[in-house]
């Protein structure tokens, strides 16, 4: 069976008192019981961990939607396969962090009606880079690390969310959560998703969150524990930078969606015009090593608008109305996996982009000038994230401008 259940609790401890943010009406206070579809979870996995941009480094994106389909163990609740538990430490972590990032964005999608979302770190250096401000910190791990996700609600609201994800006990769920220093400074979620921080009507939640899976034959479930205690706020979105804060929401969709459908240096050339990525990459003076002067951002982009052109050429499909380019791959599983108490070995997946959305892209020239969702026709384009799924099927929707699905035989 595809729908698995999975224990849902919220921290309402830790939210201020009175607020804000104040306690979602939607969060359970006590254990409740989340319908979860595992193909869905999927697809989200595949979005949100598919690179904004590539950087010039292969990755087998088509890979990252289906590796986990035989690891989820075939019972009523959400549990890994016990041959999935006796893997090594490191393939563990991997697991248990994808799963820690995947299974709270699709709660929280359904619970607290997010509709956009970006990676943290990319949000940061966009507006920072644009404001010619500062983002402190930026480590991989510690109290520096930047948020996983930015987040946007259909109201308007903005939320920045930690994730983390552990197969260990609960005494290690609490430890990323709440875990400090021998100093006493906070070293877990409770800091890290601080990193950013909205002020004024437009703010939000700032969750922590963690996943504790479960193991199958273990006896235990898997949970999510949802967190908001008090924080630092180092990296302040001010009022000025709340003007420019649609360009990285749709530009890391958009970059998402053009390395989907194959399209690699045209995201990189979106989303990162002026080679501000690069520069977070390499770092100062090894960037001017290796892209010394404006001619290198300007055949990475010739090569990006051959990537366009092509694709915008390619035969079209229509879908409620609108053009979509496609992009398909039927991938072979290396052992069937049984998550139907029938055998699964074969996997197909479809990428679909708006066509609409690829003109916008070519008309934009790669600039740096900062897009403005109502101005520029991106609105309803972009907006919405919808799943949905049966038990050989899953779909996802990042509203009118990117379409997946996977179906598994």
């Amino acid at each position: 069976m595809l729908q698995k259940r999975i224990l849902v609790e919220a921290d309402n401890n830790t939210w201020p008192n009175p607020g804000p943010p104040h306690f979602p009406v939607t969060f359970p206070v006590a254990p409740a019981s989340y319908q979860l579809n595992v193909l869905s979870m999927l697809m989200v996995l595949g979005y949100i961990t598919t690179p904004i941009n590539a950087l010039g480094i292969s990755l087998s994106e088509h890979w990252a939607w289906v590796r986990y389909v035989n690891a989820i163990a075939n019972n009523d609740y959400l549990q890994i396969t016990s041959a999935f538990a006796q893997l090594d430490a490191h393939q563990k972590t991997i697991l248990s962090d994808d799963f820690g990032v995947a299974l709270p964005i699709t709660w929280l999608v359904d619970s607290l009606g997010v509709s956009e979302i970006c990676d943290g770190a990319y949000f940061a250096l966009n507006l920072a880079h644009r404001h010619s401000a500062t983002v402190k910190g930026g480590g991989k791990r510690g109290p520096a690390k930047r948020p996983d996700f930015v987040c946007k609600d259909a109201s308007g609201l903005w939320h920045v969310v930690e994730c983390k994800g552990t197969q260990g006990s609960e005494a290690t769920r609490e430890r990323q959560l709440y875990h400090q220093l021998p100093n006493g400074t906070p070293n877990g979620a409770k800091i890290q998703k601080s990193m950013i921080t909205f002020n004024g009507p437009s703010a939000g939640q700032r969750l922590g969150t963690g996943l504790l899976i479960g193991i199958e034959g273990s006896g235990k479930n898997s949970s999510l524990k949802i967190i908001d205690p008090e924080s630092r706020k180092p990296f302040i979105i001010t009022d000025k930078m709340m003007s420019d804060t649609d360009d990285p929401m749709i530009r890391s969709a958009a970059g998402r969606a053009l390395n989907a459908l194959g399209l690699p240096t045209a995201a990189t050339s979106f989303t990162s015009p002026h080679g501000m990525i690069e520069r977070e990459v390499f770092r100062g003076k090894e960037f001017s090593y290796l892209f010394p002067q404006d001619e290198q951002i300007k055949r990475r982009d010739a090569i990006a608008n051959e990537e366009l052109d092509a694709a915008i050429s390619r035969k079209t499909v229509s879908i409620r109305g609108a053009s979509y380019i496609v992009r398909e791959q039927s991938i072979l599983l290396p052992a069937p996996a049984y998550l139907t108490g029938k055998p699964i070995k074969r996997a197909r997946i479809r990428f679909f982009l708006e066509k609409d959305t690829l003109d916008r892209i070519k008309k934009s020239k790669f600039t740096e000038n900062p897009i403005h969702g109502k101005d520029d026709d991106w609105d309803k384009s972009r907006k919405g994230i919808f799943f949905s799924g049966d038990d050989r099927s899953g779909q996802l929707s990042i509203g009118e401008m990117f379409l997946a699905e996977m179906d598994v035989r």
